[in-house]
């Protein structure tokens, strides 16, 4: 079968296209879909390198968050830890919207190689991520304030892992995460006096 020159273009055109948009183009994160605060990266440590922290083996508690594994080279040599942000960091402050952000993770580990000489490590941590969009009043009809609630994304999780150092380094880790998105009140709890 002979096709023109015009055609034959035509159609690499669209296969390259194809190919191009579909296996060049990365996947994009759960999170992009309707939790865009995961996105933001909780550790101070982590941004002062350029969140280039789940990669890296770090001493800190909150590289679990991004890689759960890491929590069983952090066991290695640390048995316990916290990192936190001092205060509520105040987020885009002059867009007139009273949202705040905060992130608290702590880590515990155990390396079996100094107590039974067995070269294996185990951790344990507890993370909490908030961005909180600020306090709100529910008012009645009559605009009398009724109640106040806070509207907020919030991710609460624990890592498991156990790293190996036995001629290889490796880890294996797992995070079970609670996310809570609270952005409207109940309002089957509203009472009216």
């Amino acid at each position: 079968l002979l096709l023109k020159k015009g055609y034959v273009r035509s159609i690499t055109f669209i296969v390259v296209s194809f190919f191009v948009l579909t296996i060049a183009t990365p996947a994009l994160p759960v999170s992009e879909a309707s939790l865009v605060f995961l996105l933001i990266s909780p550790s101070p440590h982590a941004n002062a390198m350029g969140n280039t922290y789940g990669t890296v083996g770090v001493s800190s508690p909150m590289s679990a968050i991004f890689n759960p594994a890491n929590l069983g080279l952090f066991a290695q040599n640390n048995f316990l830890a916290e990192e936190f942000y001092t205060d509520k960091i105040s987020w885009m402050p002059n867009g007139g919207w009273p949202m705040t952000f905060d992130s608290k993770a702590t880590s515990i580990g155990l390396n079996l190689k100094d107590v039974f000489n067995i070269p294996i490590s185990l951790g344990i941590a507890k993370h909490r991520v908030k961005l909180s969009y600020g306090m709100h009043e529910v008012l009645a009809d009559d605009g009398l304030k009724t109640n106040i609630f806070e509207t907020k994304d919030e991710v609460k999780g624990t890592t498991f892992s156990v790293a190996f150092d036995y001629f290889v380094r490796a880890s294996v880790g797992y995070t079970k995460k609670q996310i809570e998105s609270d952005l409207s009140y109940d309002l089957d709890r509203v009472r009216i006096n």
